[in-house]
């Protein structure tokens, strides 16, 4: 129940934040709503369970980017880019940013 409501918040609040703070292109977010049973339990850490979410996160990095249709609330690619290509670029962009920030002065 928290889980799904704390999905539920973000889903509704976090596009109008983008928006608002003209942030779309700093922002990726992978969801999947597949994961269920053992994978999906916050408290399993058996060795088992977390090769499985190894392998699931490894699934969906290949999978194209996805976003939530508002109205039907289901997840549908918006992209020809993977999750993985769309990490990359993000983290690249992140990154040249970083360097075009001076450095802090330290004593």
């Amino acid at each position: 129940m928290f889980d799904r409501g704390s999905k539920v918040m973000v889903e509704q609040n976090l596009p109008t934040a983008i928006e608002t703070l003209h942030a779309k292109d700093h922002y990726f977010r992978i969801q999947d709503d597949t994961l269920c049973g053992d994978l999906s339990s916050m408290d399993k850490a058996t060795r088992k369970n977390l090769d499985d979410l190894v392998k699931f996160s490894d699934e969906l990095l290949v999978k194209p980017v996805s976003k939530r249709n508002p109205n039907t609330g289901v997840l549908e690619p918006c992209s020809r880019e993977t999750n993985a290509e769309a990490l990359i670029r993000l983290a690249k962009l992140l990154s040249e940013g970083r360097k075009r920030r001076p450095a802090p002065i330290r004593d």
